[in-house]
């Protein structure tokens, strides 16, 4: 289960977001599942292209990209940081954001050039990778709020 997770979030690193296409088919306000709701806001418009849900807005300087895996089991605490930390590879900082409803870490790191966040949140069964990145030094603070929010607007279906 791990190595398909894996997989999976190796997948979305190879996805690339960068160019805006036009608003048309194949597009949501929000992302919902069996397990997890993402309301889409601010703007933004998303497309889900080979199991990657793209975000899309006219004047981003970033990319924001989220991938999903729904296990079989329940995903314990140790496999979530040992998942992470494989990912992160001692690039940044794990911040634990769980709350409530929803477990979770999230690194903050710079490479060759390029700012990333990446987000690893489990609601229920599912593993939510999400990845935000752009050029390091073109870093737009109200962008970061914007994704950061929308990134904690994450919530479980089940109320």
């Amino acid at each position: 289960m791990k190595n398909k997770m894996l997989a999976i979030i190796s997948l979305l690193l190879l996805v690339s977001c960068s160019s805006t296409p036009p608003q048309g088919e194949n597009e949501s306000s929000e992302i919902r599942t069996q397990a997890w709701v993402l309301p889409i806001t601010n703007g933004y418009y998303v497309r889900k292209i080979d199991g990657v849900y793209n975000f899309y807005k006219k004047n981003t300087k970033g990319a924001l990209q989220l991938s999903s895996f729904v296990s079989k089991t329940a995903i314990p605490d140790q496999q979530l940081i040992e998942i992470t930390q494989s990912q992160v590879n001692g690039a940044g900082k794990l911040v634990d954001i769980s709350d409530g409803s929803k477990r979770g870490y999230k690194s903050i790191f710079t490479s060759q050039g390029v700012y990333w966040v990446y987000w690893f949140i489990v609601i229920d069964r599912s593993l939510i990778f999400v990845t935000y990145n752009t050029d390091s030094d073109t870093i737009d603070e109200n962008e970061m709020k914007v994704v950061e929010t929308m990134v904690n607007g994450i919530s479980s279906a089940k109320k």
